[in-house]
């Protein structure tokens, strides 16, 4: 059997990456990222990686490292809070699960849209962490009155221009995506390997942890539904 290299660095070392970047346990649980890893594989990731020129430097870095297994989780850990971006990935994350709202809502016959949404959305997500992706979220900040280096505030805004219908700024966007080359190709190679996957990862693992905000929430229901049915009695009663 091939030795997926790539992938089992992925896998060893995404719970230090989960860790480090401040998301709960219940967002994307192991198993359902190893799912995904296993069944795209070295050889996809390496071809996704061609259009933002990111393969040769990555296979060199590698090639110069041990077998992941022989690497002690607590370099995995150092190395994930050394990394500068670090600190972008929960706010796009949180900023993601909007994006899965709006996704849901589109009818079968908006699938283009859908599409174009997905590909602007994904180019949002991935920018912020490649090298190649500064030129590109300056110009996007730009179209959607943000800073680049807010990138879930970045997909927050391209979520409300959706909600209100705002086609210009839509366009606007397409249209820079589509004036870079090398994040239209890396755009149609994702969205053609997200198509082909057999398995459905679970985003969600288990219900949240419980929290003062989660309490008064469900207070506040319970409360709204006993007002609600004592005022179905008292109408009851009035009209009896």
């Amino acid at each position: 059997m091939k030795t997926e290299t790539l992938s089992e660095w992925l896998k060893r070392s995404y719970a230090s990456f989960k860790q480090g970047s401040g998301l709960p346990e219940w967002v994307l649980p192991a198993h359902s990222f190893s799912e995904v890893v296993d069944e795209v594989g070295d050889e996809a990731i390496w071809e996704m990686s061609r259009p933002l020129k990111l393969m040769p430097s990555l296979k060199k870095q590698i090639g110069r490292m041990p077998p992941p297994d022989m690497v002690a989780l607590e370099d995995f850990q150092k190395a994930v809070t050394t990394w500068t971006p670090i600190s972008r990935v929960k706010p796009i994350i949180q900023a993601c699960f909007d994006v899965r709202v709006i996704l849901t809502s589109f009818k079968e016959n908006e699938l283009k849209s859908k599409a174009d949404v997905l590909r602007s959305v994904c180019v949002l997500t991935v920018a912020p962490f490649s090298p190649e992706g500064e030129t590109i979220l300056a110009e996007l900040a730009s179209i959607l009155g943000s800073d680049k280096k807010r990138p879930g505030e970045l997909i927050g805004r391209y979520v409300s221009a959706v909600l209100q219908s705002d086609l210009a700024t839509l366009k606007r966007v397409s249209d820079c995506i589509k004036g870079h080359s090398e994040w239209r190709r890396w755009s149609a190679l994702f969205a053609k390997k997200a198509l082909k996957l057999e398995c459905e990862p679970k985003l969600i693992a288990v219900t949240p942890p419980l929290s003062a905000d989660i309490v008064w929430l469900l207070a506040e229901m319970i409360k709204e539904g006993w007002e609600n049915e004592s005022g179905r009695n008292h109408a009851d009663c009035s009209t009896g």
